[in-house]
């Protein structure tokens, strides 16, 4: 019986398990210079957003795939996965390069 018990508990506990863990894909927009952050510590961030009309806003992590240069605006389109335990000092999201829409010098 105990060994049922188990069983039909783990199975629940399987089937339960967010399957949405399948990357999101975004576009974002990435201004031309970096502004002074705060994270851990003092940093430079670069300022993104979704939308052409919103605000610039901080990003504290980073595109893997993506060397940023300084003196560019970019258009960006990324992959974001949803780290399902982060560490505590950590992101919650992992970025990654899907496609460089657009680089213009400014």
């Amino acid at each position: 019986m105990k060994i049922f018990l188990t069983i039909l508990i783990l199975s629940i506990s399987y089937s339960c398990e967010d399957s949405s863990n399948e990357p999101a894909t975004r576009r974002i927009y990435i201004d031309d210079h970096l502004a002074d952050c705060t994270g851990v510590g003092p940093q430079k961030c670069m300022l993104v957003k979704e939308n052409l009309e919103d605000e610039f806003t901080y990003f504290y992590d980073n595109i893997g795939g993506f060397n940023y240069e300084e003196g560019y605006n970019y258009i960006l389109k990324v992959s974001i996965v949803t780290i399902k335990n982060p560490p505590a000092d950590g992101s919650s999201k992992k970025y990654s390069l899907v496609e460089i829409l657009k680089k213009e010098k400014t």
